[in-house]
Formats: C-alpha cells, sequence, structure tokens
C-alpha cells in the first residue's frame, strides 16, 4: 500500500493513478521533489545569507573593538607624556643576539696590522737612518711603537732592544770603572808606562 501524494489517499502499490483524486502518483512524486528541491535551495540561500550579516556584523564590531582599544592605548598617563600601552620588541633567542655582538665587538678592536712583505730597499733606508746619530734613536722609538707593518715595527723593535743592551752595559761598565778605579790603574800603569816609552824613543 502506498500513500497518494497529492490528497493523501491510500491506494494500492500497483495502481498508478490514485483512486480518490485520479492523479498520476509519478507526476504528484516529481512535483513533491521539485518543490521540496526549491524549499532547501531557498533554505540555503537563506542560511548563507543570514551567515554574510553575521561575519560582517562580526567584522564592524572587531574593528569597532580595535579602534577602541588604539585610542585607549594610544592615550597618556595621568601626569606624564607616557602612553598607557608601550609596544614591547620579542625577545631574541640568545644564539642570534650573539653574533652581533661579536661584531660590535670587532668594530670597537683595533684593525689588525699588515704583514705585508717589506721591499729591500726600504731596509737599506732603514740602515741609513741608523747610521744618523740621534736620528736613529728617534726613528727607533717612532716606529718600533706606530708602524702600520708587523715586519718593520719587529724590525725597529730588534733595534730598541740592542740600544738598551747598549746602555745598559755602558752604564754597568761606568759604575764598575768608578768602583774599582785605583785596582784598573794598578793593572793599567805598567801599559801606560810601556806606551810612554815607546812614544819617547
Amino acid at each position: 500500500m502506498k500513500k497518494c501524494a497529492k490528497c493523501g489517499c491510500i491506494c494500492d502499490d500497483a495502481t498508478n493513478f490514485c483512486t480518490a483524486c485520479g492523479s498520476n502518483q509519478f507526476e504528484a512524486v516529481e512535483t513533491v521533489v521539485q518543490n521540496a528541491a526549491s524549499e532547501i535551495e531557498a533554505a540555503a540561500e537563506n542560511l548563507n545569507q543570514g551567515l554574510n550579516e553575521t561575519v560582517g556584523v562580526a567584522e564592524e564590531k572587531t574593528v569597532a573593538a580595535v579602534e577602541e582599544i588604539k585610542n585607549v592605548a594610544t592615550e597618556p598617563i595621568s601626569g606624564t607624556d607616557r602612553p598607557a600601552f608601550a609596544p614591547v620588541m620579542p625577545l631574541q633567542p640568545e644564539n642570534e643576539t650573539q653574533p652581533q655582538k661579536d661584531n660590535l665587538n670587532r668594530k670597537k678592536e683595533k684593525p689588525e696590522k699588515s704583514t705585508k712583505p717589506v721591499p729591500t730597499g726600504l731596509f737599506f733606508l732603514f740602515d741609513i737612518l741608523l747610521a744618523i746619530p740621534l736620528v736613529n734613536l728617534i726613528c727607533t722609538l717612532v716606529f718600533s711603537a706606530f708602524a702600520k707593518n708587523l715586519n718593520v715595527q719587529h724590525f725597529w723593535k730588534s733595534k730598541l732592544i740592542w740600544i738598551i743592551i747598549f746602555v745598559v752595559l755602558a752604564i754597568l761598565s761606568l759604575v764598575l770603572g768608578l768602583v774599582f778605579k785605583n785596582q784598573l790603574l794598578e793593572i793599567a800603569q805598567p801599559l801606560i808606562n810601556a806606551v810612554q816609552k815607546a812614544l819617547n824613543a
């Protein structure tokens, strides 16, 4: 048994037409399906429209809330010029900040001195300067401290070491000569007499 889609009368399953209203059962079912599909489409459109309206209202409320928060955050604290909200920079991991510190330390360090080879002619000029009295001392002090080339600086440092050694030996010789003056004269007297005899002869 089946129910007529148009009038609702109970009909036999084998009949194609309703015994009460005479409507075709297949056409009635198709009409019901079409009506149901139309109602579903209309409901879907209404639902979509409602969702769009809801999303639009939510966006408007969100934008309004953000603007209100910005206005409140930028207002200065009473009695100060500082705003109530100050943006905080995110903390960087230590391994990312360490290279920056190393770069800053390298900038603060003095530039490395050159190790470029020194030509032979320059060493020849240095020998000439060393042969001039007083100039050699001034050049030794200046170049050993302020030369930009490490090879030049080491050369003049070696000359400065020799000067210090000679000065120390001279001072020691002078001190010993003053302390042992009489003994040295006694030892040197025969030699002095022999030289005088040779000159007189």
